[in-house]
Parts: structure tokens; C-alpha cells; sequence
């Protein structure tokens, strides 16, 4: 038993950081999720609140959204840790059977190949994906159009009489139009295109970071505009928010080596004016050091 847990413990050491950080803001939102859910089915104000004092609540189908987007940014994590080779499964996948069946040759008995890798838990990555954008798409579809259609007390009845809320049991605006973009997000990185898919994945994020960060400063600075975007819409809660945030840079950090996040990024040509400047600076320190392998390490785009 103890070298089992000794095992374990070694396992997490090894974790890279950019999959530990998208495993536990996934756990997070999974945890306030169900917590919420919880509060609204024995009706904890404290849990759908969030905070004492806090003007406005979690609605069900905000926690039931965290909860899906939880389990879908936490199965993509642990499907790429169960991939052996270079590629992930769902870019494999986009590349046709035939190349993917010869990827998967190259394995050999060493150790798992890209068909050993945990497909089912892709699909159900996106399958929680595309039902958060649905539910997302159509709440906005209310908002836009006047639409009552019924999903906003789908699982619980909100009989609450707050001002921050416009339409019993429904999401603010600015919360729908963050999980479009957060689900969305994660679906690009689940089944990316192009080395580019992971760039709009991340930019997607930031945006979504970008308003939830807005509610927070509203609720730091009592602008009520600020969280609520609308005076007939439902207001951001604030745990709403914080919850976005951690999201946000768990997509960020769960492909932390492709798009805007990487850590080598000066070989990509948006980076060539710095560069050149290294290389010039090498180049005139070259003839000090009379050291022919400072030109064969630098980086010449042409």
C-alpha cells in the first residue's frame, strides 16, 4: 500500500505544470459547480450567492455549464497525458485514418501509440463542449428575441426576487456570451485544424477573461454596469466570475507549448525584429570569442 501511494505521489511530481494547471481549474469548476447545484436543490443561499452580501446568484444552468465545461477541459487534459508521440489524438485524427494508422506503426513495443490513446474520453470532452455552447446559443436566443424557452427552470424552480435577476432562473448575458466563448475554445482545442486553431483557442480565452475580469472590477468598485451589462439582464455573480477566470487559464495553460503561450517563441516571424537583434548582437561579439558555433546556434530565417 505505501509503495503503491509512493507511486502515486512520483506520478504527480512528474505532471508537467501546464497539465496540473488545466487539471485543477477543471476540478475547481466541477466542485463550485456541484456545490451550487447542491445549494439550489436544498436551498443554501450562501451556496447560490456565492458570498454573503453578494447582490446576485448562480443560476442552475450556470453551475450545470461549469460542471460540463469542467469535465471537458479535465478529459482533454488527461487524454494528452496518454499519448505517446509528438501529435495528440485529435490532431492525428484530423490528419485521415491512413496517416494516423501509420503514426501509430511507429510506436513499437516501447511504450503506448496514438491508437491506445483514450479516444472515448475525447468525445466526451466535446460532447460536454458542444452542450454547453447549445445551451449558451439558445439562453442568448431569449435575450435577443424575447424567447421563453422553458430551459431556465428546466431543473430547479428560481423563486428569488432579486434586482440583479431579469428572468427567473436565467443567465446574464455577459455569462452566456463567456460560455459560447469558453466552449467554443475548448472544442478548437479538442479537434484543432492547424497549428493556428491553438492561437484562436487562447485568444478566445482572453476575451473571456477580459469580461469576467470587467464583473470583478464591478463588484471591487460597486458599478453594478459593469456585472450586470444591461438593465434587463441578469447580472454576473461574482463566484461566476472568479470561476471564468480559472477556466480561462486553464485552456491557456492546457496547450502551453502551441499558440501565444509558448515558451520558445522566437522561432515564428512575429518575432524576427528580436531576432535579428540577437543575432546581430552575437555576430559583434563573435570576433571576441572566435567561436565558430556561435553562428551555428543562431536562428537565420532565410
Amino acid at each position: 500500500m505505501l509503495n503503491i501511494n509512493r507511486l502515486r505521489l512520483q506520478n504527480i511530481f512528474k505532471m508537467p505544470t501546464n497539465s496540473l494547471v488545466a487539471k485543477v481549474a477543471s476540478a475547481i469548476a466541477v466542485f463550485v459547480g456541484s456545490l451550487v447545484l447542491v445549494g439550489w436543490y436544498l436551498g443554501i443561499e450562501v451556496l447560490k450567492r456565492g458570498f454573503p452580501g453578494s447582490p446576485a446568484t448562480m443560476k442552475v444552468n450556470t453551475a450545470l455549464c461549469f460542471v460540463l465545461c469542467g469535465v471537458s477541459l479535465w478529459l482533454f487534459s488527461k487524454a494528452r497525458e496518454h499519448t505517446s508521440t509528438p501529435f495528440d489524438y485529435a490532431t492525428s485524427t484530423s490528419l485521415g485514418t491512413s496517416q494516423g494508422k501509420s503514426l501509430s506503426n511507429r510506436g513499437g513495443r516501447g511504450g503506448r501509440t496514438i491508437e491506445n490513446s483514450p479516444h472515448s474520453s475525447l468525445v466526451i470532452s466535446r460532447i460536454c463542449a458542444i452542450a454547453v455552447t447549445t445551451i449558451a446559443a439558445l439562453t442568448l436566443c431569449e435575450y435577443l428575441f424575447g424567447w421563453n424557452l422553458g430551459i431556465d427552470e428546466l431543473l430547479f424552480r428560481d423563486l428569488s426576487s432579486s434586482i440583479a435577476t431579469s428572468h427567473p432562473g436565467r443567465m446574464g448575458v455577459n455569462t452566456a456570451l463567456n460560455f459560447m466563448l469558453v466552449s467554443v475554445a475548448l472544442q478548437i482545442l479538442i479537434h484543432p485544424k492547424t497549428d493556428r486553431s491553438y492561437w484562436y483557442a487562447q485568444i478566445i480565452a482572453l476575451i473571456a477573461t477580459l469580461i469576467s475580469f470587467q464583473a470583478l472590477m464591478g463588484y471591487a468598485y460597486k458599478v453594478k454596469v459593469l456585472y450586470g451589462l444591461a438593465p434587463h439582464t441578469t447580472s454576473m455573480a461574482l463566484h461566476t466570475a472568479v470561476l471564468f477566470s480559472l477556466l480561462s487559464m486553464g485552456i491557456l495553460w492546457a496547450r502551453s507549448e502551441q499558440g501565444i503561450t509558448d515558451s520558445n517563441p522566437l522561432q515564428t516571424s512575429e518575432n524576427l525584429p528580436k531576432q535579428t537583434f540577437i543575432n546581430a548582437a552575437s555576430v559583434i561579439k563573435w570576433p571576441e570569442n572566435q567561436n565558430p558555433s556561435v553562428l551555428d546556434n543562431l536562428y537565420w530565417p532565410w
